[in-house]
């Protein structure tokens, strides 16, 4: 049996034209949903995978630059999507995340140990309004589904990129021999420039002897900036400032002035560096 899906072609400020995407099942509900004035398709049941992909692909043939109302239209259709699958999403699909903290002074997340609004680009396609959490001790990232109190491992091998709030993260692909980075998992992305600057996040715990003092978690960064196709491991103002080789001079007086000490300030640091390369020719 197959069924028909409408998508719009947003390329027109007028009147929309329309082209028909037949799927392999049925669908249990199509409606309108107003926005900006206008009607956009919704889509709610459950539907195959394939119709995501097939739909995605034919819209984003025919969008036009973004516009306020193809913004819009395009977070329904996916809100939309992700409401008619409900607990079917393949990004809630994973194993059961077990806590091992009880008895440990602090928490293995990302900063706060309660669950964050993020998105997840999940096997290419991304999902938005998840409550999600970092284990950076165990470098997972978790999602919550409503409603059950479980918390799920999403695989890292089929996440490319992630949000928790303003923090933006990213898994380089291993495959790139010439990164240069020693791990292969989460990096929160500080700066996305040319120059990019990342950080890598761990925690690990540090064990008492006694007892009667209960052990602790520790966090540890390590900062890396991209130079041409390589990250470098940043440990130092000395290093940063001779990275590339050129205008180190200029760039000491930027930080001097931005009263940016690495050792003090090294997030703001780094990205008024990244920042100051990729103005410089």
């Amino acid at each position: 049996m197959e069924a028909t899906f409408t998508a719009w072609d947003l390329s027109t400020e007028d009147m929309p034209s329309f082209t028909d995407i037949r799927l392999p099942m049925p669908l249990k509900k199509v409606s309108t949903v107003p926005v900006d004035g206008r009607h956009v398709i919704r889509v709610s049941g459950y539907l195959l995978w394939i119709a995501l992909v097939a739909c995605s692909n034919t819209i984003a043939q025919t969008y036009a630059p973004d516009t306020s109302f193809t913004r819009m239209a395009r977070a329904h259709a996916i809100q939309a999507f992700q409401n008619g699958l409900g607990q079917s999403l393949p990004v809630l699909q994973g194993r059961e995340w077990v806590s091992n903290t009880q008895k440990i002074r602090g928490h293995p997340f990302f900063g706060s140990p309660e669950p964050v609004t993020g998105s997840v680009r999940y096997n290419g396609i991304e999902y938005s309004a998840l409550s999600l959490q970092y284990d950076v001790s165990a470098d997972e990232l978790l999602v919550l589904p409503q409603g059950d109190g479980l918390r799920l491992v999403i695989p890292k091998q089929k996440v490319s990129a992630f949000t928790l709030g303003q923090d933006h993260f990213i898994r380089p692909d291993p495959e790139q021999a010439d990164y240069g980075l020693t791990d292969t998992g989460y990096y929160r992305q500080l700066y996305s420039g040319a120059s990019m600057v990342l950080e890598r996040r761990w925690k690990e715990i540090r064990y008492q002897p006694s007892e009667e003092i209960h052990d602790a978690y520790t966090e540890h960064r390590a900062y890396y900036m991209m130079d041409g196709r390589m990250f470098r491991i940043i440990t130092g103002e000395q290093g940063l400032l001779s990275l590339k080789g050129k205008k180190n001079r200029e760039l000491k007086k930027l930080l001097a002035e931005k009263k940016l000490r690495f050792r003090k300030m090294p997030e703001q640091a780094l990205i008024a560096a990244g920042e100051f390369y990729d103005r410089i020719p």
